[in-house]
């Protein structure tokens, strides 16, 4: 019997943070999908060279470091996935979950900004009952590192994947989920080369990029940060300096792009030009999020208090060609960096300026990335802030200690919208089979949850849908999602 292959996670996907949320995404297709050529497509693709650790069990050796356990071969005793599907005889309308999954075409979003769903309330569409919630869960049952939960109904399916964040970041699922398509259409061919999914530790190598003799610690606040900033260093798990754990709510909204401008138009336009100039998950849209993201709701007594937005920045694009494998310049598919590659850009702001004046913030985050989000300021900042990413329980950064921090992602260029299914298409309802044509989401919605994080003020740009709207999702404290539906009510009247 050949021995598992063992890879240790590398030190960015070891940071605490990661180890401890689970990162969900929700596809609906309003078509029928066979659910066994979805779980043997996407094993078949996870069997492949490079991509093999996605079928990894997670554990820890003798040290206590976590390691994975790829299995020899993938076979009952040892899945490459959990898998798992539901079918319900009925319409999706006539669900009492799915009729709440909103549609491009049609609700409270299509012509003004609107919040539509709380994601946790539909979770068995996503995840199966008895999935794990904790790192330990994982590691205790044996479990594989993704999760595939299928539910179809006579008109319709939704594809929930799920796992833990160590394993991958939003464009690296991304990455994935393309490549699954390429699989299922028969294009294995064109599946892109991978890298990250090994024990080659790249961005280990980071840090070390920095010429200059990294400060001592006790110097670092005073050397290496502008004034009147000082580097202070924050608990995550609670969130802003001083603020008590506080519950949170999560919920999904969509920012309508009106193609003549008019409502929405101002700050969805913001994310569309973010899209268009940033990286590839530059949040340039935390400018146009940020606006309702709740902070005005929370301190509109106090304009002057001090925020932090922080764009949660993909760093394969000044990586590449040193620490990560070059571009192509033949228009061809990048290599597929499969693990966590993000790093934290600042932008400092306050209250007052986050709501009267959002394009400003909006530019402010875009000019982060082209002065803060090169290979040069990367190494430097690593340098400093993260000599051992494992050992990361609290964030270093320069800023007020009294500032409020709120956190965004974009995973547009992720192109979740895009993700075609359509060789596992069946005949259903109103869907003849062997109809031709593209099987694409007509919704994407994601969820990252923690039982060691409350993620409060955390927000994801999930992507464009066919209708050219932006769909995110994000977390507020309790009570404030309320309050920002009474206001956009307001604006509709």
């Amino acid at each position: 019997m050949s021995a598992d292959t063992i890879i240790p996670l590398h030190e960015y996907d070891c940071m605490p943070l990661l180890t401890t949320i689970f990162l969900t995404i929700l596809l609906k297709y309003d078509r029928v999908l066979d659910p066994e050529a979805l779980r043997k497509s996407l094993i078949q693709l996870i069997d492949r060279d490079g991509w093999r650790k996605l079928g990894a069990r997670l554990k820890q050796d003798a040290k206590g470091n976590l390691v994975y356990h790829v299995p020899a071969t993938f076979d009952e005793s040892n899945p490459a996935i959990t898998f798992t599907h539901i079918h319900h005889d009925m319409a999706m309308a006539d669900h009492p979950l799915a009729r709440q999954i909103p549609s491009p075409t049609s609700g409270p979003g299509k012509e003004r900004p609107a919040v539509v769903l709380d994601m946790a309330k539909i979770a068995p569409l996503t995840r199966r009952s008895d999935a794990p919630h904790t790192m330990a869960e994982f590691i205790a049952r044996d479990l594989p590192q993704l999760e595939l939960h299928v539910v179809t109904f006579r008109d319709g399916t939704t594809v929930g994947i799920s796992f833990l964040h160590s394993l991958l970041d939003g464009m690296a699922l991304g990455g994935l989920l393309s490549a699954w398509s390429l699989i299922l259409h028969g294009r294995a061919d064109e599946v892109p080369a991978v890298c990250g999914g090994g024990d080659d530790d790249a961005l280990s190598r980071l840090r070390h990029l920095h010429n200059a003799k990294a400060e001592d610690d006790d110097d670092a606040d005073n050397a290496k940060t502008p004034r009147p900033r000082r580097v202070q260093a924050r608990a995550l798990r609670h969130g802003p300096a001083g603020d008590a754990p506080v519950r949170a709510g999560p919920r999904l909204g969509v920012l309508p792009v009106p193609a003549g401008g008019g409502a929405g138009g101002a700050g969805a336009g913001l994310v569309c030009d973010a899209d268009a100039g940033g990286d590839a998950a530059g949040a340039g849209g935390g400018g146009s999020g940020g606006r309702r993201s709740g902070q005005g709701e929370a301190y509109a007594h106090r304009p002057d208090k001090p925020i932090i937005v922080t764009n949660a920045f993909s760093m394969r694009k000044p990586l590449a060609g040193t620490l990560l494998p070059a571009l192509p310049r033949d228009g061809g598919r990048p290599t597929v960096y499969l693990a966590n590659c993000v790093t934290g850009l600042n932008v400092y702001t306050t209250i007052r300026s986050l709501t009267a004046a959002t394009a400003q913030t909006a530019a402010a985050v875009r000019r982060s990335i082209v002065e803060l989000g090169t290979l040069e300021q990367l190494a430097a900042m690593h340098a400093l802030c993260l000599k051992d990413p494992r050992k990361l329980w609290k964030m270093r950064f320069a800023g007020l200690p009294t500032a409020h921090m709120a956190i965004f992602t974009n995973w547009t260029q992720a192109l979740f919208h895009q993700v075609d299914l359509a060789p596992a298409a069946v005949a259903g309802e109103g869907c003849p089979e062997g109809q031709e044509g593209q099987v694409v989401p007509s919704f994407v919605g994601s969820h990252m949850n923690s039982r060691v994080w409350p993620l409060r003020d955390q927000f994801v740009i999930i992507g464009k849908d066919s209708q050219g709207d932006y769909w995110l999702s994000g977390t507020l404290r309790k009570g404030l999602w309320a309050n920002i539906e009474q206001e956009l009510d307001k604006e509709r009247l």
